[in-house]
């Protein structure tokens, strides 16, 4: 049970971190902040990837998380829109 307590932990801090990095992305709005805002874009993609795996891992994180594959594509369009 421990084992799965820190995996739940883990989640929540991968999901928080990618949750900070899209807001980071979402202020540095405008042409002169393309580069640190594609940046941001890149690290919250990095987190989006890791919280699909880790769903791979363990299909039971979706019925605790609005993880699914609808809410993986609209996170996924958000963060295209945000490197317009």
């Amino acid at each position: 049970m421990r084992k799965g307590d820190a995996t739940n932990k883990h989640l929540e801090e991968i999901y928080e971190k990618y949750q900070i990095a899209v807001a980071a992305a979402r202020s540095l709005a405008g042409d002169a902040n393309k580069a640190q805002r594609g940046a941001q874009v890149g690290i919250a993609r990095r987190y989006l990837n890791e919280i699909r795996a880790m769903l791979k891992v363990n299909p039971n994180f979706s019925f605790m998380y609005p993880f699914d594959d609808v809410w993986f594509e609209e996170q996924e369009r958000m963060l295209r829109a945000l490197m317009k």
